[in-house]
């Protein structure tokens, strides 16, 4: 993947672009709440995702989702990251890095 950081109000919906080898776009959202996320986030990357002409949308919180907004992205095909998933990322980006310290790799 190739990013770009997007950080503009005018373009909401998006935080990050990736784009892939295959030249196929992602929008990634990626909302910070103490709340749960709702619906709402779905439609901003779905908006993102057709502003850009994007082939698939993200959003990625810290936070948890709502269980009715968990049903309308999988019925749009949006990959979702809540804040369990997030951290087991994390601990296992975390866990290789030192691997290949301790292995000198």
């Amino acid at each position: 993947y190739r990013s770009e950081a997007v950080s503009s109000p005018s373009d909401p919906g998006v935080d990050v672009l990736l784009y892939r080898d295959t030249n196929d776009l992602v929008v990634v959202y990626a909302p910070l709440s103490k709340e749960r996320i709702g619906n709402e986030a779905v439609d901003a990357a779905l908006d993102a995702m057709k502003r850009h002409k994007a082939q698939a949308a993200w959003i990625i919180t810290n936070s948890r989702f709502e269980k009715k907004t968990i049903r309308y992205a999988k019925d749009n095909k949006l990959r979702l990251v809540d804040r369990k998933i997030l951290m087991n990322i994390v601990d296992r980006a975390t866990r290789t890095a030192i691997d290949r310290l301790a292995s000198g790799r």
